[in-house]
């Protein structure tokens, strides 16, 4: 019976280890090429002529598909049977090549989407705006107050009492397309075809018009690009080849990801109708669809430069995409982005969320780029995402060398397909155009800043918040009210006995509020020690940790608005008025009971187990490469 049992103990063992040997002796999946398949970028030498390059292309049985004139490079495709690692190989060694490399890939940096049950009050669910409640924190035994929107309310009231509502910019969302049933009309021009995305909040190509030929006036040799172009020349384009319809049809598995953008920055505004835009109808939307390569993405790159060198109003670019897998670079996409920035162009980009491509939070360790630029480009801004609490979201890529802002990234509600659908959506790709519209409303009202002064405005103006001090460069939310502020606001914490000065802005737009008088701090945590314009606002806090305070104003001083600067509170006062003071505050954060605001909590869970589950099956994956 002994014998038998240990005969059949050994026969399990052997069935068991075959099944072992023979689960991790199945080949390990070969991994995707992260580059398109047939074509190269070279760059020629400066003194070959064009008889030899054709010499270069006929060595791998190339033919030019495009000259990406900015950057003086060649996209070729392959017509034989040589692969990409070949043909780079032959030519690399060519005496008349200087360098030649794959056409790499790109993704999208959105990670969720969840389509409400109702599309009425699309506005009250746009938390990102304007979220009266705030969420109290407590972080190392110190309780404070989160303000976790943009305060959007705010800052349209400082663009509508400070600004021109006739100052306009335009950025351009280098996308996936903008409108999924637009049209281009030869009257008109394109139409993205929903009810918060009009045509009249597109940017217009001043230099061309709208008669099937091209205007050489705009300096290039595209065919009515009057409010944007669309590169894809692929059989599942609507009409295959590039044209002037831009619209946002089914290319990629991240279907509508331009639209969505679209509607963050230049949702209508005040019409009555579904959310609005960042912009409040100030900002242009310059819509320019593209594949997701790097040869195309640098020429909508170098589109948008041209346009800004040729004197049109645009003024940043948003890119919402990275190229695969984390830590690949592209040095002509670096060039082209660089390039962007001597054109007087803001690069706003995306810091990447938790997927298995891009598994490293931290880009400081691994970069990701775009976004990785702005550690070596100052037009480069690098944009992380947060959460209905006001901290960093569970998924969202940092840096603190490498990434300076965050911004509200998790159930943004925005349009979708259709004529008037919405969806909520999450990710850093959401992210980066409520800052992108923040820099180009700084813009509008600064035509001669430069990049890094736009990026300097955005990161001074933001809201401290301590969880993030270790992980984004500024260590702050951002905030539009505080960039678009006369004043330059002081966010973040100081020691005690310390003193901060609070300086205003000496700019034209600044010096419409008036002159800073009679006033006096409004909590004891805070010890006022003097103020004017002149001199800034020195105060003192009392007490360690995070201090918040309001200014208070003697009558004869009302203030024009206030204004909420991270933990600090500033209010700024016009030279004539009567009597007021400053200041409100925010409670706890709850979500709402209101059903209609469900799909959004439902999303923010969803995409937690998303992240939880992507992670695990990515150490699983790593775990069998490495054994195999």
């Amino acid at each position: 019976m002994k014998t038998k049992r240990t005969i059949l103990l050994i026969l399990v063992l052997s069935v068991s280890i075959l099944c072992t040997v023979f689960v991790y002796a199945k080949p390990v999946r070969k991994k995707e090429k992260n580059y398109v398949p047939g074509e190269i970028l070279i760059k020629y030498k400066a003194d070959v002529f064009e008889s030899d390059k054709e010499g270069v292309r006929n060595r791998v049985l190339g033919k030019r598909m495009k000259h990406l004139g900015r950057i003086n490079v060649e996209r070729m495709k392959l017509k034989g049977s040589l692969d990409v690692e070949q043909a780079v190989d032959i030519l690399s060694r060519d005496p008349r090549v200087e360098y030649v490399k794959p056409n790499l890939k790109v993704v999208y940096l959105g990670m969720s989407r969840t389509v409400p049950t109702e599309n009425s009050s699309i506005y009250n669910l746009q938390w990102h705006l304007d979220d009266s409640t705030g969420s109290s924190v407590t972080v190392n035994s110190v309780a404070y107050t989160v303000d976790v929107d943009i305060d959007a309310p705010e800052a349209w009231a400082v663009l509508g009492s400070a600004y021109s509502n006739t100052l306009s910019t335009s950025v351009s969302v280098i996308d996936s397309g903008c409108g999924d049933s637009g049209f281009f009309s030869n009257s008109v021009g394109y139409i993205p075809n929903h009810q918060d995305l009009l045509n009249s909040l597109l940017f217009v190509n001043s230099a061309e018009a709208i008669n099937a030929t091209d205007d050489p006036g705009d300096g290039n040799t595209l065919i009515d690009d009057v409010n944007g172009w669309d590169w894809y020349t692929t059989p599942d384009d609507i009409i295959p080849g590039e044209d002037n319809d831009p619209a946002d049809v089914n290319t990629t598995a991240d279907d509508w990801h331009g639209t969505f953008i679209s509607g963050i920055i230049s949702g209508a505004w005040d019409n009555s109708l579904g959310g609005a835009g960042v912009g409040k109808n100030l900002i242009k939307l310059l819509p320019l669809r593209t594949p997701l390569t790097v040869a195309d993405l640098i020429d909508a790159i170098g589109y948008t430069a041209a346009l800004a060198d040729s004197g049109e109003d645009v003024k940043v670019i948003n890119a919402s995409w990275a190229i695969t897998p984390q830590g690949a670079d592209d040095s002509d996409l670096r060039l082209a982005v660089s390039d962007a920035g001597d054109s007087g162009i803001l690069f706003v980009a995306a810091a990447g969320n938790f997927q298995l491509s891009f598994p490293q939070l931290d880009n400081d360790i691994l970069p990701l780029y775009p976004a990785s630029y702005s550690t070596s480009l100052n037009n480069v801004l690098a944009v992380a995402a947060t959460d209905l609490t006001g901290d960093l979201s569970s998924g969202t890529h940092y840096g603190l060398n490498s990434v300076q802002i965050a911004a509200p990234g998790v159930s943004i509600v925005t349009t979708y397909f259709g004529t008037s659908d919405y969806a909520f959506v999450g990710g850093t790709s959401f992210s980066t155009p409520i800052v992108a519209t923040g820099g180009a409303l700084i813009a509008a009202a600064h035509p001669n800043f430069l990049p890094s002064q736009i990026i300097e405005r955005i990161t001074n103006g933001g809201d401290f918040d301590q969880r993030f001090e270790t992980k984004i460069g500024s260590g702050k939310r951002f905030n539009l009210a505080g960039a678009l502020a006369p004043f330059y606001p002081y966010s973040g914490e100081v020691a005690l006995g310390s003193t901060t000065s609070i300086q205003l802005y000496t700019d034209s737009v600044s010096s419409s509020f008036g002159s800073i008088s009679g006033w006096s701090s409004s909590d004891s945590s805070v010890a006022v020690l003097s103020g004017s314009q002149a001199t800034g606002w020195a105060v003192s806090p009392v007490g360690t940790g995070i201090a918040t305070f309001t200014l208070s104003f003697s009558s004869g001083s009302a203030p024009l608005g206030s204004y909420e600067t991270g933990h600090w509170w500033v209010v700024a006062a016009p030279s004539t008025g009567g009597g007021g003071g400053g200041g409100w505050g925010c409670g706890t954060l709850t979500l709402p009971s209101d059903s209609s605001n469900l799909p959004g909590a439902v999303e923010f869970v969803l995409l937690a187990l998303l992240l939880v589950s992507g992670r695990r099956v990515y150490v699983r994956r790593m775990a069998k490469i490495s054994e195999a």
